[in-house]
């Protein structure tokens, strides 16, 4: 029973997340030639995505496990504001580092060391929107009798990669 269950929830989050990832190639598409041109922000679309990705879906199943043992209950937060707290440190940290591990490289080969603060700017946007959204995902779906492991990962993924193509081209199109 259990697995049919699974199925069924996965099977329409899953088909719903190949509609949200399509816009992130989509945003790609209409930003090609900003892209091309600093080409360079092509490599930092699988870090910044892989970032976000990792954090939500790290959140989202503490969440869930959370809700399952009923460590997150009406008035009891302790638990949900610990995990919020942690996991957007964790995140800005993992942002700050893998921003000055870019910085280091660009001197290192003489590139531009605007890529480091746009980076770390597009973690900067990122980071809130990544931690709300798997928020409310887990609360929701927990909320509506859906198993918060079977929609979380999943819709977090996808929304990350939306996500971090739009805090990208605009952190780049603000610094560069």
């Amino acid at each position: 029973m259990r697995f049919w269950r699974t199925v069924a929830e996965s099977y329409f989050i899953l088909l719903a997340c190949a509609i949200i990832s399509t816009f992130s190639g989509l945003l790609a598409e209409s930003n090609l030639g900003f892209l091309t041109t600093f080409s360079f922000l092509l490599f930092m679309v699988p870090v910044i995505n892989d970032i976000s990705g990792n954090v939500g879906s790290i959140l989202g199943a503490r969440l869930s496990s959370a809700l399952h043992l009923g460590t997150i209950a009406r008035g009891q937060r302790r638990e949900l504001y610990f995990n919020l707290k942690a996991l957007s440190l964790s995140s800005l940290v993992m942002y700050a580092a893998t921003s000055l591990f870019l910085l280091l490289y660009l001197l290192a080969v003489g590139g531009s060391a605007k890529y480091a603060l746009v980076m770390l700017v597009s973690g900067l946007l990122l980071t809130p929107a990544v931690i709300l959204s798997s928020t409310l995902l887990a609360l929701f779906s927990f909320a509506r009798g859906l198993d918060p492991d079977n929609v979380t990962g999943p819709v977090i993924t996808s929304l990350c990669d939306v996500l971090g193509m739009c805090s990208l081209v605009l952190s780049a199109r603000l610094i560069l």
